[in-house]
């Protein structure tokens, strides 16, 4: 029975540092801002094109994504 208990707290002794050093871990800084164009031509139906000016082009305004950063390695 001991050797369960041994087991046990190993387990929970070693997910503690884990999650210490992911909580201390610091995190990636703000990745450069691409460059956003202000305008796109669209090409329609029978060969007619379009150009469609992007509202907030430029600004610096952040957003939320779905897709998690690469985080580097080091």
């Amino acid at each position: 029975m001991r050797t369960i208990w041994a087991t046990v707290l190993s387990v929970w002794a070693l997910c503690g540092v884990v999650a210490f050093l992911a909580w201390t871990r610091p995190q990636p800084g703000v990745p450069s801002q691409q460059s956003i164009p202000g305008a796109v031509i669209v090409k329609g139906k029978n060969g007619s094109s379009r150009l469609v000016v992007i509202s907030g082009a430029g600004s610096t305004a952040t957003h939320a994504t779905t897709r998690t950063s690469p985080v580097p390695a080091g």
